[in-house]
C-alpha cells in the first residue's frame, strides 16, 4: 500500500512496476486508473456546483448593478434635466450622487470579484484531473491514505 498518493502519482507508480505478464500489468493499471478517476469525479461534480453557485450570485450582482444604474439616472439626471420651473436642491443632489457613486463602486468591486472567481473556476473545470493533482501537491494533507493499493 502506498499511502498519500495523488491520483497522478498512483497512475505513474503503477506503470513503473514490474509485472510477470502483460495481463497482470493491464489489470493493475486499469484498476488504479479507475480508482484515480473515482477520486476525481466527486471533485469535478463539486467544481460544477461551485461554478453554478458563482454564476447565480454574479447574475444577481449584475441585475443589482443594472437597477442601480437606472436609479442613478432617475434620481439624479432627470430632476436636473427638468424644466426651468423645477427647483433642485443641488446640495441634496450632490449628497445623493456621492452615496450612489459609493454604492456603484461597491457593486463594480463585487462584479470584479465574481469575474476573478469565474476565471478561477473555469481554469479548474477545464481540467479537473490536473486541478485536483495540483491541489494535492500543494496541500498534501488532502491526500487520502490507502486510496491506492499498488
Amino acid at each position: 500500500m502506498m499511502p498519500g498518493l495523488s491520483p497522478d502519482e498512483a497512475r505513474k507508480a503503477v506503470r513503473e512496476l514490474s509485472y510477470d505478464n502483460t495481463a497482470a500489468e493491464n489489470e493493475n493499471v486499469k484498476r488504479i486508473d479507475d480508482a484515480a478517476f473515482d477520486v476525481v469525479r466527486p471533485y469535478e461534480r463539486n467544481l460544477v456546483v461551485q461554478a453554478d453557485s458563482l454564476l447565480e450570485r454574479a447574475a444577481g450582482d449584475l441585475a443589482k448593478a443594472s437597477k442601480h444604474s437606472q436609479a442613478m439616472f432617475d434620481e439624479l439626471e432627470m430632476p436636473l434635466l427638468g424644466t426651468a420651473t423645477t427647483r433642485v436642491d443641488i446640495t441634496d443632489a450632490a449628497g445623493r450622487y456621492e452615496r450612489m457613486r459609493a454604492d456603484a463602486e461597491a457593486q463594480i468591486s463585487a462584479l470584479e470579484r465574481a469575474a476573478d472567481q469565474a476565471e478561477w473556476a473555469a481554469d479548474r473545470c477545464a481540467d479537473p484531473y490536473a486541478s485536483l493533482n495540483e491541489m494535492m501537491t500543494n496541500y498534501p494533507a488532502l491526500r487520502i491514505k490507502g486510496t491506492f493499493t499498488l
